[in-house]
């Protein structure tokens, strides 16, 4: 999965290193299966851009062998409830 948002890491930056120019290209050539979205776009459109890695990490969760009420469970368990979507259905646990 590639977000189209490049964020140079330090190590890039501090030691001269050349950040790659297409690392979606790249991906595409290495990969059987790429994900290739504006996702920031989307976070920021959702209001708050800080939501970047769960919107990725449901993308995800359609690819891995887990059980839908496996990943709700961890959710309820590790993300304050503040930071999720009461209005969702799949929240039972909100009233």
């Amino acid at each position: 999965m590639v977000n189209d948002h490049q964020i140079i890491p330090q190590t890039v930056q501090t030691e001269n290193m050349e950040y790659p120019k297409d690392v979606v290209s790249i991906c595409y050539a290495r990969a059987n299966l790429v994900i290739s979205e504006k996702l920031t776009d989307l976070a920021v459109k959702l209001g708050n851009v800080r939501i970047l890695n769960f919107i990725m990490l449901g993308i995800l969760s359609n690819f891995l062998p887990f059980r839908e009420q496996s990943w709700k469970d961890v959710l309820k368990n590790r993300v304050p409830l503040r930071f999720l979507l009461p209005d969702r259905l799949w929240l039972p646990w909100h009233h």
